[in-house]
C-alpha cells in the first residue's frame, strides 16, 4: 500500500540499494589482487634470506637492532653500513627488537611495506586521473614480476619506491612541504633516489617557463625541493667526519 503512494520514493530506495550493493561488490572485487599477493608470498616467509639480504642488509639491521637504532653514521661499523644511508637499516631493526628477529616477522614488514605501495599508488591514482586507472594499476602492479620478487625480500627497494609514489603525488598537488618530507626519507632509504630528486627540482624549475607559474614562485617550495639533496650531502658530511671517507671504498 504503502509503495502505491509513494513509488517515486521506493524507486529512490532501490536505486540507492543498486547502487550501494554494486559500491560493495567493486570494493569487493579490488581485494582480490591483495589477496593473491598475500596467498602467494606468506607461505615463503619463512625463506632463509638470500644473496643482498644475507650478506649485507640483515648482518647490519642486526647490528644496528643490537648497537642501538639511529640514522646518524658511524652508529654501525663502516664495512657493516657499507656508506648507506641509514632509515631502511633504522625502521628494519626498530621492528627487528620488536619481533625479536623472526624471520617470518622480518619479512612481513616488507610485506607491508608492499602493500602500502599499492594502496599508495591506488588512491593516488583514483584522486588525480580516474578510477579506471587506478583500478588497472591495483590489478597490474602486484604481479610485475620484480615487484612481486621484491614483495617480501629484506631490501630497501620497494620502501624506496613507496616513498617515490608519496613524492609524485606530493609533487603533483605542489604540497612540498609533504614533498621534502617524503623525498628525504626516500633519499636516506637509498641513495640512487637523488636521480629522482633531480628529476622533481627540474620539473619544478621547467614549470617556470609559464609565466602564471614565476607569478606563484615562493622561495620556499625551491628550499622545499632541494632540501632532500642537502640533508644528504649533511649525511655525506657526517660520514666523512667519522671514517675520514665519503664514499664506502668498495663501492
Amino acid at each position: 500500500m504503502s509503495e502505491k503512494l509513494h513509488p517515486k520514493k521506493s524507486i529512490i530506495t532501490n536505486k540507492h540499494f543498486i547502487n550501494q550493493r554494486k559500491k560493495f561488490v567493486n570494493q569487493t572485487i579490488l581485494l582480490i589482487p591483495f589477496i593473491i599477493l598475500l596467498w602467494i608470498k606468506i607461505p615463503h616467509l619463512n625463506l632463509p634470506y638470500f644473496w643482498d639480504e644475507a650478506w649485507s642488509y640483515f648482518p647490519a639491521i642486526k647490528k644496528m637492532a643490537e648497537l642501538g637504532p639511529s640514522l646518524f653514521p658511524g652508529t654501525i661499523p663502516l664495512g657493516v653500513g657499507k656508506g648507506h644511508p641509514q632509515f631502511f637499516l633504522f625502521f628494519s631493526s626498530l621492528w627487528m627488537k620488536i619481533s625479536a628477529g623472526n624471520i617470518v616477522f622480518m619479512r612481513t614488514l616488507p610485506l607491508l611495506i608492499s602493500v602500502g605501495t599499492i594502496l599508495a599508488s591506488y588512491i593516488g591514482l583514483k584522486k588525480h586521473i580516474n578510477s579506471q586507472a587506478a583500478s588497472i594499476v591495483l590489478i597490474l602492479l602486484p604481479f610485475q614480476s620484480l615487484f612481486l620478487a621484491q614483495a617480501s625480500l629484506l631490501l630497501p627497494e620497494i620502501l624506496l619506491t613507496f616513498f617515490l609514489i608519496l613524492s609524485l603525488f606530493f609533487f603533483h598537488e605542489k604540497k612540498y612541504g609533504w614533498y621534502a618530507f617524503s623525498a628525504t626519507l626516500m633519499v636516506q632509504t637509498k641513495e640512487t633516489a637523488l636521480i629522482f630528486a633531480f628529476i622533481f627540482g627540474i620539473a619544478f624549475l621547467l614549470k617556470l617557463i609559464k609565466k602564471e607559474n614565476r607569478q606563484s614562485f615562493k622561495w620556499i617550495n625551491l628550499f622545499f625541493l632541494i632540501l632532500p639533496g642537502l640533508i644528504y650531502a649533511l649525511f655525506l658530511l657526517l660520514h666523512y667526519n667519522k671514517f675520514g671517507v665519503v664514499f664506502y671504498g668498495d663501492h
